[in-house]
């Protein structure tokens, strides 16, 4: 890789940004860029303003910025010293970001390196870290009782941080990934932890590392600022860090004792290998759906009949709804078994024992539920105006009267008239009132007919054939 730049006062980089200096900021190391034989991206050289001690580095608003590549780029820091271990950049826009926790003075040097995935480049900077006078910042104090380092504060004086005294109470130290352990002069590996806990650990503010077999493993792309805490019982990473279960058609994947699982999703099984809720052997995956197949019916093989056995009302075509083999009801029969009328359902199954049993055309079950009083001289009915099997058909009471009466009662409350009835001569209404002149005659019949015979004066009896009207 190139040099970094000379940081002397007779180096060319620093004359030339002298005046930078007189503002306590650290110049970069002139920007070195590394590149293959080819490669045209390059990180612009850039001088970086100085860090402060507890304040985020992300306040500067500090952009890395690459030149004369093209695409996607991903930015990371490869090269950090201890004294830099808080610093990291935003993979996607080169912003450095951190806390910064002791003074860095004279600066570190450290190395950036981005990709477009065709090519890479690599430069390496100086940052300094000052603090601000008077100021309290965050540190560690070993704690042999408890092996580990605890939480105490130091004052910036004359530029310089102070000797680090405990705070009341002492908790954990959690700031410092470069000052750790029990004697806080431990730091803590970038690629198998995350943070600072009195001792080096992976997990994050909530708590350590918890699950089935915690670790930390790194990010897809590998970066130091991509590790992070992880089940290895989890399909992404089953049994190892980057070990991810394959998709499956039709399955959810899983992880359980470090080796990848497939459970079968609520629609499908798998009847070619496995068991019967889990993928097996076969690459496939659950691949036979069973809630609406006819011949694999809410699990492998399970074929609907054709038919349903008498007399449960059902003779229409099989189905497979919901995992269950279906059949319709035959005409004005329903399945309301268990359930109020407005719910009874156009269809049963066979694991129904009585079927569709309940026959809305039925004056004792009308509609469903309803039964239907009768008449003196009639009876009661049940009728619906739409097709029976239309699923929006009511049916409602209703009243006939038998033989030798009118067909339909007459009044209110509704009777039963003969129809011979005078007033209701074969048909509710219609009055065929008795006459006699002498010379003809009226009268209604048994069978509910006007009739008229007329009759030739000084002759009655005997009178002519009678003309009747039918109702």
């Amino acid at each position: 890789m190139g040099r970094v730049g000379n940081l002397g006062a007779s180096g060319g980089c620093m004359r030339l940004r002298a005046w930078w200096r007189v503002v306590a900021a650290v110049l970069a190391g002139c920007g070195t860029v590394e590149s293959g034989p080819g490669q045209e991206l390059s990180i612009r050289p850039v001088a970086l303003p100085e860090a402060v001690v507890g304040r985020d580095y992300q306040e500067k608003t500090v952009l890395l910025h690459a030149e004369r590549g093209g695409g996607a780029l991903s930015w990371s820091l490869v090269q950090l010293p201890d004294s830099l271990a808080w610093l990291s950049v935003t993979e996607s826009t080169g912003q450095l970001t951190g806390r910064p926790i002791d003074v860095v003075s004279p600066g570190a040097a450290f190395t950036v390196q981005v990709r477009n995935g065709t090519s890479t480049a690599r430069a390496a900077f100086v940052l300094s870290v000052s603090c601000v006078e008077g100021g309290s910042s965050p540190c560690g104090v070993p704690d042999p009782g408890q092996s580990m380092c605890v939480g105490g504060s130091r004052v910036c004086l004359g530029g310089a941080l102070g000797s680090c005294a405990p705070d009341p109470g002492r908790p954990p130290y959690e700031a410092d990934t470069a000052h750790c352990g029990p004697g806080c002069d431990e730091i803590c590996p970038r690629t198998s932890t995350n943070r600072c806990v009195g001792t080096c650990a992976c997990g994050s503010a909530a708590g350590p590392c918890s699950g089935a077999i915690p670790a930390c493993c790194p990010g897809s792309d590998g970066r130091p600022e991509s590790f992070a805490c992880v089940s290895l019982q989890s399909p992404e990473h089953c049994g190892a860090c980057q070990t991810v279960c394959p998709t499956r058609p039709f399955t959810v994947r899983g992880c359980a004792s470090s080796s990848c699982t497939f459970a079968c999703d609520a629609d499908h099984r798998n009847c070619n290998g496995g068991g019967v809720t889990t993928e097996g052997p076969d690459a496939d995956g659950c691949e036979t759906r069973v809630l609406d197949n006819p011949e694999s019916c809410g699990a492998c093989g399970h074929r609907c009949p054709d038919s349903l056995p008498a007399p449960k009302h059902a003779s229409g075509g099989r189905v497979c709804a919901n995992g269950h083999c279906a059949y319709r009801c035959d005409d004005a029969w329903r399945n309301c078994t268990g359930a109020a009328a407005p719910n009874c359902s156009q269809q049963t199954t066979e694991d129904d024992p009585d079927g569709c049993e309940t026959n809305f055309a039925d004056p004792n079950t009308c509609n469903g539920s309803v039964a239907c009083p009768g008449i003196a001289n009639g009876y009661a009915t049940c009728t619906t105006d739409r097709p029976a099997t239309d699923p929006s058909a009511s049916w409602s009471c209703g009243l006939k009267c038998r033989g030798g009466f009118d067909p339909d009662p007459c009044g209110a409350p509704p009777v039963c008239k003969p129809l011979s009835d005078a007033e209701n001569c074969g048909v509710c209404g219609r009055a065929c009132p008795a006459t006699d002149t002498g010379s003809e005659r009226q009268y209604c019949s048994a069978a509910g007919q006007c009739c008229i015979q007329f009759c030739a004066v000084g002759q009655r009896p005997p009178c002519g054939p009678p003309m009747c009207t039918k109702p």
